[in-house]
């Protein structure tokens, strides 16, 4: 009698959960967080035009001074440009981030259809195998 429950067609295959990545999601990025960065970049860089500026034109006079101080100011903003660059390039990172981990739940709820579907499936083939009966 047991036999009976089983359903005429074969039971779709079913993708393997388990293949699906697993990310995990980054903490947002506040208005502070974001704000104190700039802060810290634009102390950062004052503070090395600054520490070049006085210390390291000390004494020097006429074409000499000027080319140090200007050399100092181009150290200083090089400094606060490169900052910038390594924080764009962890933003442009986490946006990658963000992205797979989208698609990646993406691609969960698809695979979760897939198996509700093919559950549907099997269920409407055992009731039909009961009421031909």
């Amino acid at each position: 009698m047991t036999d009976d429950l089983r359903p005429t067609a074969a039971p779709s295959p079913r993708p393997n959960l388990t293949t699906a990545s697993s990310v995990r999601r980054l903490p947002e990025l506040t208005r502070a967080t974001m704000w104190i960065t700039a802060l810290v970049i634009a102390v950062l860089t004052a503070a090395a035009v600054v520490a070049l500026w006085w210390p390291a034109t000390a004494g020097l006079i006429g074409a000499d001074l000027v080319k140090a101080r200007l050399d100092a100011l181009k150290v200083g903003l090089s400094i606060g440009i490169g900052s910038g660059g390594v924080v764009a390039l962890y933003l442009a990172w986490r946006r990658q981030h963000s992205t797979e981990a989208d698609l990646d739940n993406r691609e969960r709820a698809l695979v979760h259809q897939y198996e509700v579907l093919a559950h549907q499936q099997d269920v409407a083939a055992i009731t039909q195998v009961h009421q031909n009966r």
